[in-house]
């Protein structure tokens, strides 16, 4: 049972009994249309977007003069020792990710750049001596470590995944170089320096002065790694790369694509099989708009059935907007998958208000489970539209409907 308070002193009681264990164990999985099977696509587009990466561009087999040119940028031919051999000049900077996306533009640099101070920073850090003869040599070690261990976290951290983490970058340098982010008063490098005794007092020889300067220039990349992770932060706040963009987009299409599972579980269990969701029939009416004409035929009910709405669903989630994102790029991303999303969220909303007779499409759990499949395909749409096309390119956008309580008479 469960009570909600509706306000103004009314509350709502629903009674959604769900069945026994062993009720549960006896309904049949429906094989296929609810199991999520990896869309890896056919031998073909693994191929063209194995080469598309290699050229640094999609390929078209139409058009073998574009690929014969694309062929020469990428590959610089050599002689050695009487043979020609061929040399690949990649297109782009660029670290590809597990999921199709990639570190670009600000994200690729910032990590190339601190990937580079990394290869440079050890054999310093490791290499340091201390100049106070009376330093400890266990606190050393542990300070070594310490900074060791943090700078490496950071690289890490940068080359994430959609992104790395604001809060944790900010947090790794916060302790390097001291809330100030000077490593003048406080921090690990602060530390370091007090420990080995990095002190002008203390160089005596030439020797001593390098071990201090190489000190200096652990310092020195530590600070300006954090003045580039600035502008970093800057420039994505204004604007988002597509590569970060296309990782965070695919992690949201897969929780969709596992949410029309969690949606066929719940209803399989209240006995809302395949068969009785083909049945349950819902109408949607789009509504009114002075800015478009709509993504459903004027003047006319579209209906669709419980089933082909969630297959559709889990269609876009899977394949359609995997592919659409991968291979249509920013004007795919903005526009397309942008608003499918959003048309697929109206639907599912109003699909979820709707008010049908079926006893078992009223369970609170079947609503719920509804409602936050709306939220995520939501969340999908807003990611979309962080992504920025081009301004002279124009594509209308489907229908806003009216969600079915709206339409229908009272039961």
């Amino acid at each position: 049972m469960i009570i909600s308070d509706e306000g103004n002193g009314n509350r709502k009681v629903t009674i959604d009994v769900l069945p026994t264990a062993k009720q549960v164990s006896d309904v049949s999985v429906r094989q296929g249309a609810n199991s999520i099977e990896p869309q890896n696509g056919t031998l073909q587009e693994i191929v063209n977007s194995a080469i598309g990466e290699v050229l640094g561009r999609n390929i078209n087999a139409n058009d073998p003069k574009t690929v014969l040119t694309s062929l020469k940028q990428s590959f610089a031919p050599q002689d050695s020792n009487g043979r020609t051999t061929y040399v690949w000049n990649p297109y782009t900077y660029a670290v590809q990710t597990e999921r199709g996306g990639a570190l670009t533009g600000a994200q690729a640099s910032l990590y190339h750049r601190a990937k580079a101070a990394l290869e440079s920073i050890l054999p310093l850090l490791n290499g340091l001596m201390p100049l106070n003869p009376a330093a400890d040599i266990q606190n050393m070690e542990a300070v070594r470590s310490i900074v060791r261990t943090e700078i490496s976290e950071l690289v890490n951290e940068i080359r994430l995944e959609g992104g790395p983490r604001i809060l944790k970058v900010d947090n790794l340098f916060a302790l390097l170089l001291g809330a100030d982010l000077s490593g003048a008063e406080v921090g690990q490098l602060k530390n370091m320096a007090n420990i080995f005794g990095f002190e002008r007092n203390f160089i005596n020889t030439v020797a001593e002065e390098q071990n201090y300067t190489n000190y200096l220039t652990i310092l020195d990349y530590v600070i300006s790694l954090n003045q580039s992770w600035a502008r970093y932060k800057q420039e994505t706040r204004d604007e988002k790369y597509l590569g970060t963009q296309l990782v965070k987009l695919s992690r949201a299409l897969c929780v969709v694509a596992e949410s029309v599972n969690e949606v066929y579980r719940i209803m399989d269990s209240v006995f809302l099989g395949f068969a009785e969701r083909q049945t349950v029939i819902i109408k949607f009416r789009k509504r009114n708009s002075s800015t478009t004409e709509g993504y459903f035929s004027d003047n006319q009910d579209m209906e669709l059935s419980l089933e082909e709405l969630l297959s559709w669903v889990k269609e876009f989630a899977t394949f359609e907007g995997q592919a659409l994102a991968k291979g249509g790029g920013k004007l795919a991303i903005a526009e397309v998958v942008k608003e499918t999303a959003k048309q697929l969220a109206d639907l599912v909303t109003a699909t979820s208000d709707a008010p049908i007779s079926h006893s078992a499409f009223k369970r609170a759990g079947v609503i719920d489970s509804l409602k936050d499949l709306a939220d995520q395909l939501r969340e999908v749409s807003t990611l979309a539209g962080q992504v920025k096309r081009e301004q002279n390119i124009n594509v209308p956008s489907p229908a806003i409907l009216n969600p079915p309580s709206q339409q229908f008479p009272p039961q």
